[in-house]
């Protein structure tokens, strides 16, 4: 039986509530917070941005960042290096590795479910959640124009 557009997006909501509630648990396994992962994997591939390049590659704005950024160098994960806004960020050692511990932890999880799945059932698994992922950015875009909230 197809299922109908309402149960389409409660499964979304759901998924995506089951799928924070795993995050936050893989956060707590490598020593973090939700949110901060994605700070630390972002700046692992950019390390020694300023805070305002880190900001729009985060998708975080500028006041929110500072405040997770404070965060992260209490706890040892980051350093800053330089003064005012030319400060450059770089992850501590304990930053690679609290970033590695959270990455382990997802691929065993993908890996275990994508393992069930067979790799054909993996590969449409994969192929849809890309394509679902573009049209949702697509119809973002055209939403954000349509309402007035994006300009060309």
């Amino acid at each position: 039986m197809p299922i109908s557009r309402y149960d389409f997006g409660g499964l979304i909501f759901t998924v995506t509530r089951d799928f924070s509630r795993l995050e936050r648990n893989f956060c707590k396994v490598a020593g973090m917070y939700q949110g901060q992962p994605r700070i630390l994997t972002i700046l692992k591939s950019n390390e020694g941005v300023t805070l305002s390049e880190l900001s729009p590659l985060c998708n975080i704005g500028l006041p929110s960042l500072s405040v997770s950024l404070r965060n992260l160098q209490k706890s040892g994960l980051i350093r800053k290096e330089g003064t005012g806004k030319n400060q450059k960020l770089y992850l501590t050692e304990q930053g690679h590795q609290c970033a590695m511990t959270f990455h382990q932890e997802i691929d065993a999880f993908f890996t275990r479910y994508l393992t069930q799945l067979g790799s054909q059932q993996a590969e449409l698994f994969s192929s849809t959640l890309h394509s679902f992922d573009q049209f949702i950015c697509a119809f973002n875009e055209e939403y954000e124009l349509e309402h007035g909230w994006k300009k060309d």
